[in-house]
């Protein structure tokens, strides 16, 4: 049911000249900025940073070594890990295990993970599009100004990580949107799915979900008569937002065997974000000019800003 849903908008928008214009752009633009990678996209890894480098290693070796869908070998020596802690493309990795279990495409995974990261980019075009054309806007307006948004995410920066889908917190939007229109159970087991599957890729992907969910829940409540039955509202919150991380941590529980897991994890309480995190232009053409006026004291990249500080 859900692969027809994904089937029929597909169907309903693809051939639509807006949709096919931001198609073009944001795939030019792709093979503008990214086409040196595309050339060698099985034997490059995106990203230099650790996070990355993290990211390829757990999802290779889940493919390649593991032998179970929920337990990784490659770290924690000896015990092992649960994969979702691994920081990998589980969803990704485990179909791909499905299938070289049968068909022998290890050595081509490098390749289709990075091709995934990048027509991820493309695909959030596409979704922003849907957006801002749900609002009636023009469809060349529509088709720039998405592929502008798209390349000028911030989650490009995380090419290399479970973090660069960037179509998921769009989808999330879209998906929204077209519940709000007109709210029915189907579209409630689409938006849980997406988050069913973006929670099991990156948990901040739920956490971003659950935020934009709140407020959206705020507003429906209070655009809504009083007549309407709460157990309405409660029951569409469940399927969309409670199931999903209800299903999540079920099979996190039946399938996490480390019991050598620290209790007090590092980072928590040490990349916070500030104000001067989120507002001062770190690493900006105009951050001199702003010194000359203010010199904040170092801010924790992690908590705002993507710059080291020495």
């Amino acid at each position: 049911m859900i692969v027809k849903n994904i089937f029929i908008l597909m169907k309903k928008y693809f051939f639509e000249k807006g949709f096919l214009l931001t198609f073009i752009l944001s795939s030019s633009l792709l093979l503008v900025f990214y086409g040196k990678l595309l050339k060698d996209v099985n034997s490059i890894f995106i990203g230099d940073s650790r996070d990355a480098m993290q990211t390829y290693y757990t999802t290779l070796y889940h493919i390649k070594y593991d032998h179970t869908y929920f337990h990784h070998d490659g770290m924690n020596y000896p015990y092992g890990e649960n994969v979702f802690f691994t920081g990998g493309h589980i969803p990704v990795a485990n179909v791909l295990k499905f299938i070289n279990n049968f068909f022998p495409i290890y050595n081509s995974a490098p390749a289709i993970l990075n091709l995934i990261m990048l027509f991820s980019v493309v695909l959030g075009a596409l979704i922003v599009y849907l957006i801002l054309k749900h609002f009636k806007l023009p469809a060349v307006y529509c088709a720039i100004a998405a592929t502008g948004i798209a390349f000028l995410s911030p989650q490009i920066q995380r090419l290399g990580g479970t973090l660069s889908y960037q179509f998921a917190i769009p989808a999330f939007m879209f998906l929204l949107l077209k519940f709000n229109s007109s709210p029915s159970f189907k579209k409630s087991l689409l938006i849980g799915f997406l988050s069913f599957f973006m929670m099991s890729t990156h948990l901040y992907f739920f956490a971003f979900f659950c935020f934009m969910g709140f407020f959206y829940w705020v507003y429906f409540v209070a655009a809504h008569s009083r007549r309407m039955l709460m157990r309405h509202v409660v029951v569409h919150i469940f399927v969309q937002i409670l199931l999903p991380y209800i299903l999540f941590w079920t099979i996190n529980f039946l399938t996490d065997d480390v019991k050598d897991r620290t209790g007090y994890p590092w980072g928590f309480l040490v990349a916070l974000s500030s104000w001067k995190g989120v507002l001062f232009p770190y690493g900006k053409p105009y951050e001199t000019i702003v010194n000359w006026f203010y010199t904040p004291s170092y801010s924790e990249w992690e908590g705002g800003h993507s710059l080291y500080r020495s």
